[in-house]
């Protein structure tokens, strides 16, 4: 959160943490499983292997017992880089679960990655915990699950929502992070600068789903040109993350893409389109409020279709919003053409937070 707290009801990653814990003799089997089912990272939860923690280190015979010294200094290096960056990225947006034992790729679940001695690693995040971010975020929880009757097994950390933030890693490159969409950031220049000193802004933050479709017969008269290639579809919804209303907000929509994107069915309940030659103009009918979220564009597509994007090309949105008494918000969301197309296979749309580029 930007500026002081709000009472709220717990979020996802607190209700997973709360179900896991109070089932120990199923939270091994639960946990597995998200390997197995390949589960995605999200806004708030993060996977890390941690069989490399335990693995055999070099004879302490060798070479005078330094390669020994220096992998386990490489070593714990690691876990408490990557303990310091999550920690500064939960606690400064939203909380969140990270969970080592899994090993990923592509940002899901791969295959279980279990820390030799879970309750070790545990310990060592507790230890590490108070200087591991700057200020220290209170309320973490850390638990070791492992199998019956093993020391192997997971090490499950909640990290919540901090009413201190923001909070600096000490450890990852001296930066603060936050967390947005499946990854961490580094935090702009300019949400720093309001973490910081904090005033009665509101923040209006996109949230867009993307994926591609080639429309047949099959699909209805509302796909009108089946001309058997790619359509790039988009959705977008806007939450107020700043800690005041939002008001005659207006929003003026760009497109970095190969293709066309003027076609969309638009909330017109709670959004007008205003003509202004070629340009996307949006005008809400409404007041957004903190910590709301308001649908915005519904299955935005383009009337002319595309051949199959190649894997290094990429699709770019950015959205200028303007508010009542507040600085203009900007903010760009990228798609790789990689990862759209994977969507035409897996049924499954692309969901990423745009990120704030700057502020003036």
């Amino acid at each position: 959160m930007l500026n002081g707290q709000r009472t709220k009801a717990p979020s996802r990653a607190e209700l997973f943490f709360q179900e896991l814990i109070a089932e120990p003799s199923t939270a091994f089997a639960k946990l597995f499983g998200l390997a197995v089912e390949k589960a995605d990272e999200n806004q708030w939860r993060e996977f890390k292997e941690a069989k490399f923690i335990d693995d055999p280190l070099p004879p302490a015979s060798e070479d005078g017992g330094k390669k020994c010294r220096d992998e386990k200094k490489r070593r714990d290096d690691s876990v408490k880089n990557l303990w310091s960056e999550n920690l500064s990225a939960f606690a400064n947006t939203g909380g969140g679960i990270l969970i080592w034992g899994i090993k990923t790729k592509d940002r899901f679940a791969d295959e279980p990655s279990l820390a030799g001695d879970a309750q070790r690693l545990a310990d060592r995040l507790i230890t590490l915990q108070n200087d591991a971010v700057d200020p220290p975020v209170t309320g973490v929880d850390v638990q070791a699950v492992t199998e019956e009757g093993s020391k192997a097994g997971f090490v499950v950390c909640y990290i919540p929502e901090s009413a201190f933030s923001p909070h600096r890693s000490l450890w990852a490159e001296y930066e603060y992070y936050m967390r947005t969409g499946d990854g961490n950031r580094r935090v702009p220049t300019a949400l720093l600068r309001r973490m910081f000193y904090p005033q009665f802004l509101p923040w209006l933050a996109p949230n867009v789903k993307a994926w591609l479709e080639i429309p047949t017969s099959e699909m209805g008269s509302a796909y009108h040109n089946r001309d058997g290639l790619y359509h790039l579809f988009l959705t977008v919804s806007i939450t107020n993350r700043g800690n005041a209303s939002a008001q005659e907000v207006c929003i003026q929509l760009e497109s970095e893409t190969p293709c066309d994107l003027n076609e969309g069915m638009l909330r017109e309940s709670l959004w007008a389109r205003i003509t202004d030659g070629g340009a996307w103009l949006y005008y809400a009918k409404i007041t957004i409020h903190p910590d709301q979220t308001v649908p915005f564009l519904v299955s935005m597509t383009n009337r002319q279709g595309f051949q199959a994007p190649e894997d290094g090309k990429y699709f770019k949105l950015r959205f200028k919003i303007f508010a009542h008494n507040a600085p203009i918000m900007i903010s760009e969301v990228t798609f790789t053409g990689a990862e759209l197309k994977k969507t035409i296979d897996e049924k499954q749309p692309v969901i990423r937070d745009a990120l704030p580029r700057s502020q003036t």
